[in-house]
């Protein structure tokens, strides 16, 4: 009697660790799963890697969009890195085709709210960490004669999009999150009237953002990188380099048809009627550790929190019948 009333509390003791042990391994898996460390940002860039004018339709693999000096001239040019090895385009030869493949559901949160989507909405995503399925597209500030010669950092300026996805009410947003239950920090917001927006970007920095379209066609932005410069050079001091980013949204969405939209200039997005409201203050500066991680994260940050209160729930149960067995085993031991 005595053996199997100690083996049943024994019992409860192992299923009470064995809940315990299942909500410390949820919360040790999914506190690693944020998207992808900042290591993964860690690039080198040379100034011997080779530029090339031929127009290219970009799908998959790693482009940066920055700012490189040619020749003496600054411009605006996409780092082409899904070949073997780097090449540097200028801005307006390439056109991203953002793929069926980047469909993600999107968060229904209120934190989401400034992507403007209804809930049950499947947008297209070129997401911070690299999907091998999608274009991966960030921005940096390495090109080595540019670098140089910055004094702190650069401003890259994104004008309002236009083309026919936003003629047909398409919309674009761009946002960062930091971790998995950290809410989405929009440098871009996709609701409202669009305007120009402001981010800064360190020296020497490598970053990666969410660029979300909830429609499928051709999106054309204007795009600027403006920055002090320590040896004077430049309209008072400073050089800016403009081009446009075009994207092609959709496998059905013929990406050559995109080389022939342009984007409205930042002038002119910047003189676009403004919301009656004043817009909400946009925290613009990005850091390597920000930009590790993913839209997904909501996905999995919901699954992990259904995941650790089942495990909470069940620890419960399971300590409630420890007690139990053990109450059951003392009175039967004083009766004996």
């Amino acid at each position: 009697m005595m053996t199997t009333m100690m083996k049943n509390v024994k019992q409860a003791w192992a299923w009470g660790a064995l809940a315990v042990a299942g909500v410390v391994a949820a919360a040790l898996v999914c506190g690693a799963l944020p998207g992808a460390h900042a290591d993964e940002l860690d690039q080198t860039v040379s100034s011997s890697e080779q530029i090339s004018a031929e127009k290219t339709v970009l799908d998959v693999g790693h482009a940066d969009l920055g700012p490189k000096v040619v020749d003496g001239r600054w411009g605006v040019y996409v780092r082409d890195d899904s070949g073997a090895e780097p090449v540097w385009r200028r801005a307006e030869d390439v056109v991203f085709r953002v793929k069926d493949a980047a469909q993600l559901d999107v968060p229904s949160g209120e934190e989401y709210a400034q992507l403007g989507a209804q809930a049950g909405e499947r947008w297209w995503v070129i997401p911070q960490t690299q999907n091998p399925d999608v274009v991966w597209l960030g921005w940096n500030t390495q090109d080595p004669a540019a670098s140089s010669v910055m004094d702190r950092g650069a401003t890259m300026t994104l004008g309002a999009a236009s083309g026919p996805a936003v003629s047909a009410g398409g919309r674009m947003a761009l946002f960062v999150q930091e971790g998995t239950f950290d809410a989405p920090r929009f440098l871009v917001p996709g609701v409202g009237v669009q305007t120009s927006q402001d981010v800064w970007v360190d020296v020497n920095m490598h970053v990666h953002a969410n660029w979300a379209f909830s429609a499928a066609g051709i999106y054309a932005l204007p795009v600027r990188f403006c920055a002090k410069t320590t040896d004077g050079s430049g309209t008072n001091g400073t050089q800016c380099a403009s081009s446009t980013l075009r994207f092609a949204v959709g496998d059905s969405t013929p990406a050559q048809d995109a080389f022939g939209v342009q984007a409205a200039s930042l002038a002119d997005a910047s003189t676009q009627s403004q919301p009656e409201s004043k817009p909400e203050a946009h925290d613009t500066h990005v850091s390597r550790e920000t930009s590790s991680s993913n839209i997904t994260t909501f996905l999995i940050g919901g699954i992990c929190a259904v995941f650790i209160v089942a495990r909470l729930a069940l620890a419960a149960v399971r300590a409630r019948a420890m007690k139990k067995e053990e109450e059951l085993a003392r009175k039967e031991v004083e009766h004996a």
